[in-house]
């Protein structure tokens, strides 16, 4: 979620003393311009609000009813006594979202003012469904919702940044506030004494209430994670991403540190590293989507919530064709559910009622009217390959294959990237095509193992390689001769996409230059590596790839 509220939701206690003491950089470029002034407008009423709860010689009934101003300004939209509310009023006004989330952040100012300790890690996780889930749940409603208005990760996230501030400020908090957030009955089970919360270092018993807090802080951390891909705006799964990687390292640091000691806190240059990289990390990988861990569902991260959508509807149908063909079921049942999609299909263009296998296509076809022929196309491939081994007569069969199982889905993809003419044509027949000869080089010895061959027996035989079995073909001595043109084939394929790519949209067409730069990569480690070598998997490492993703779908 984008950072201003961020400080907000993990800064309770002394929030905010100076940038230098944020866990978190202020006022990221990732946020649209036109939605700082509204973050800022609930960043500055939250700091009012807190430097009520926090000023050390109030009165406890003065801030109560300083906070109730607060409040009864939120509601009426007076403009006095206080402009931050009054400004926050306005935003209110302006975005539609409920004033809800700044109410309840209120409320926690409140209990501060009367409860100066915390009895149970419940009730510290009730305090923070009022102090931090609310900052989490407002960047959702003003940035786009969430899947299935699920707050729940946001909330873990918001509650585990809360808890790691009053770590870091056990001391602190005990001596300038008099408040102590560490649960009270983890306290007295360790027998920790006052004096142990304002020592030189911590005793051994604070060290373990510390570690069991952060034990705390690692499950809501984990249940933080499906935010990632859950919350429609791309530059809110961006910011949840990087500040979820940033928290696990500070948790980390607190874990090797003494809080007592000195402020644990992380270097400006190790929180952009790994905001960054988690960033990029955590929205590409780990998808709830059949895409898991693929490529594709990389590049597709960063589309738009509404065209990502229809591409990973699209995605889920050539991936249910696709288990169909790799599947262990008999040939004829294979055929079968094959020629079910098929009819599906054919329901999506009739006047009919479409069939359920494709409901979920109905939206996409008649919003970017894709075209029947290439979701025909894409079973007919998925029908080659669906039986118990597969060969290539020749190179027009096979370049009819890489038509059908690659191509196709890029001219599906192009509708829905809104690209067309002989550009858009060009990179779906030269990236596709690429595309498939990577695996096909990459899955040769897997393929080999399930009777697959696709490597044309015309051209086999044109090398002297005349046997048809898989095992005999990988292991003859001029295989190398019938790989390498292959590998060129392909290069040529990206070279030709990458022409195609120059003409069209970049902001239309990150995710296709993600997919050439990811698989290009590929190809030359398979090269590196030796075309003909099984001993050795080829992959990308985690951070090559975010290399790649951060190189094409950013920067070029």
């Amino acid at each position: 979620m984008p950072i201003e509220g961020l400080i907000e939701a993990h800064r309770t206690s002394r929030r905010f003393k100076g940038a230098d003491r944020e866990n978190f950089p202020v006022a990221s470029l990732l946020l649209p311009a036109k939605v700082r002034p509204h973050v800022m407008a609930f960043y500055a009423f939250a700091r009012a609000a807190d430097e009520i709860a926090d000023a050390p010689h109030r009165k406890p009934d003065l801030k109560h009813s300083q906070l109730d101003a607060m409040a009864l300004q939120l509601k009426t939209g007076a403009a006095d006594p206080y402009s931050q509310a009054f400004a926050l009023w306005q935003s209110l006004e302006a975005t539609r979202v409920t004033p809800r989330h700044a109410e309840d952040l209120l409320a926690a100012f409140a209990w501060d003012v009367d409860h100066p300790r915390t009895p149970t890690w419940t009730a510290l996780m009730a305090y923070c469904a009022l102090s931090a889930a609310p900052v989490g749940r407002y960047l959702i409603d003003l940035m786009g919702g969430i899947d299935g208005e699920d707050y729940q990760p946001s909330d873990a996230l918001c509650a585990a940044l809360q808890v790691l501030n009053h770590v870091q400020d056990i001391k602190e908090d005990f001596l300038n506030l008099e408040r102590v957030y560490l649960p009270q009955d983890w306290l007295l089970a360790e027998r920790v004494r006052d004096e142990d919360l304002h020592g030189e270092t911590c005793s051994p018993a604070l060290r373990r209430v510390i570690d069991r807090m952060l034990d705390g802080v690692d499950t809501l951390l984990v249940q933080a994670r499906p935010m990632v891909h859950s919350i429609h705006s791309r530059a809110l799964a961006l910011e949840a991403a990087g500040i979820l990687s940033i928290a696990q390292s500070l948790s980390s640091a607190l874990r090797r540190q003494d809080p007592l000691a000195g402020r644990v806190q992380l270097s400006k240059p190790h929180m952009a590293m790994r905001f960054v990289l988690g960033a990029v990390a955590g929205v590409f990988a780990g998808a709830p989507h059949k895409a898991t861990g693929s490529s594709f569902y990389w590049a597709l991260r960063l589309m738009p919530s509404e065209r990502r959508e229809a591409m990973f509807r699209i995605y889920a149908f050539c991936r249910e064709v696709d288990d169909i063909a790799d599947g262990p079921l008999d040939v004829a049942i294979k055929r079968v559910r094959l020629d079910q999609w098929r009819s599906g299909v054919e329901s999506l263009y009739n006047a009919q009622e479409p069939d359920e296998c494709v409901l979920g296509l109905k939206a996409v076809v008649e919003t970017y009217h894709l075209d029947k022929a290439d979701f025909l196309d894409v079973i007919d491939g998925m029908q080659s390959d669906a039986h118990d081994s597969v060969r290539i007569a020749d190179e027009a069969a096979f370049d009819v294959y890489l038509d059908r199982v690659a191509s196709a889905v890029g001219r599906l993809s192009n509708k829905v990237f809104t690209i067309n003419g002989p550009a858009a044509e060009s990179l779906a027949h030269h990236l596709g095509r690429a595309l498939q000869i990577t695996n096909i080089l990459r899955d040769l010895y897997e393929d080999a193992e399930r009777n697959r061959l696709y490597l044309p027996l015309s051209v086999l035989r044109a090398q002297g390689i005349y046997p048809d079995q898989p095992d005999a073909v990988l292991a003859h001595e001029r295989l190398p001769d019938v790989l390498n043109p292959l590998a060129a084939q392909a290069q040529d394929h990206y070279d030709q996409a990458r022409v195609a790519l120059l003409h069209l949209d970049r902001s239309k067409t990150r995710p296709a230059r993600i997919m050439l730069g990811v698989y290009e990569r590929m190809l030359r480690h398979l090269q590196r590596r030796g075309l003909a070598r099984a001993d050795v998997k080829v992959s990308l490492g985690r951070f090559e790839k975010i290399g790649l993703v951060l190189r094409y779908g950013l920067f070029e």
